[in-house]
């Protein structure tokens, strides 16, 4: 996988499976994460777990608001 140093990355449905495992290895690249998912209490586990650099916001993507405050970043 390329490097993200210092990239910021977006990633929906960050709490569980294909997400959470695409946060993993984006941090491992050293990518700046801004996750989104339903559940937000796995989503601070993972923060924590993957360090200062990975922050998130609960966000259910059908829900337009949601999605928009997600993409706008300073919103969450």
């Amino acid at each position: 996988m390329a490097e993200y140093i210092d990239q910021v990355v977006l990633i929906t449905g960050a709490s569980s499976g294909i997400g959470e495992a695409t946060a993993r290895e984006l941090a491992a690249t050293g990518a700046r994460l801004f996750n989104g998912a339903r559940r937000g209490q796995r989503q601070k586990v993972l923060a924590e777990e993957l360090g200062e650099t990975v922050a998130w916001c609960e966000l259910g993507v059908n829900d337009g608001a949601d999605f928009d405050a997600f993409v706008d970043v300073p919103a969450c």
